[in-house]
């Protein structure tokens, strides 16, 4: 008689006897398995502290990234707050990184915005390896400002930044000095031009993708003062 086995979780207590880059190494073999699905990885991430860490980097690269600023924190601002606090393996191993925050629905914005730029500020800062970020702040303000000054360093490694959702998104762009690729996501107000003007400081670039869904034109783009000294020229 055939031996039936019982389906069941496979025994994890090996992986605490291996070395931590090993460990690493069975991780992303796991999430290269299935690149456009968070679900096993997440599943993987359940099994200790450690081995939860060392999933973070998929779970970001992977889409697995909305923070919405609700209360109590949900799910993935724990994430944010255990890949600030991650051993230096996987602080070094993550190089495109996205985040989404969607506005409290409660309507209590000023503490949540406070308190999430911390982690984000404590997230973003020990990345030394970071190169591309994506960052979608739902156009509030708070935030913006916030991650700047909470920003002791400018990411300097960034290379390629996409913005959208920014309030005032010149302060971001700042911070991200050495950008080749820009990307912006913009509406036709005062504030993105000022963003815009920012190009004119930044030596590196090489691209700017504006996505407009203002119907506004270049000439709004460059300004009426602007506008008369090119046609004056």
């Amino acid at each position: 008689m055939p031996t039936v086995w019982k389906t069941q979780h496979p025994p994890t207590d090996f992986m605490g006897r291996l070395p931590l880059s090993c460990l690493f190494k069975i991780v992303r073999t796991v999430a290269l398995a299935e690149p456009t699905s968070t679900y096993t990885i997440k599943q993987l991430s359940l099994v200790d502290k450690q081995i939860r860490h060392l999933c973070l980097p998929f779970l970001f690269t992977l889409g697995f990234t909305q923070l919405e600023l609700n209360k109590p924190p949900n799910e993935m601002q724990e994430h944010v707050q255990a890949l600030a606090k991650s051993p230096v393996l996987i602080r070094f191993s993550i190089s495109d990184l996205r985040l989404e925050l969607f506005p409290n629905r409660n309507g209590d914005d000023g503490l949540r915005s406070g308190e999430v730029n911390k982690d984000l500020v404590a997230c973003l800062e020990p990345l030394a390896m970071l190169t591309e970020l994506h960052v979608n702040l739902a156009n509030d303000l708070g935030l913006t400002i916030g991650l700047r000054q909470g920003l002791e360093r400018p990411l300097r490694d960034v290379k390629k930044l996409r913005l959208s959702g920014v309030y005032k998104a010149g302060a971001l762009i700042r911070a991200c000095p050495s950008v080749q690729h820009l990307s912006m996501t913009c509406d036709s107000d005062r504030y993105w031009k000022r963003a815009l003007r920012e190009i004119s400081h930044m030596r590196h670039l090489i691209c700017v993708e504006l996505v407009n869904f203002g119907g506004w034109t270049p000439a709004l783009l460059i300004g009426e003062e602007d506008q008369q000294r090119v046609n004056g020229r």
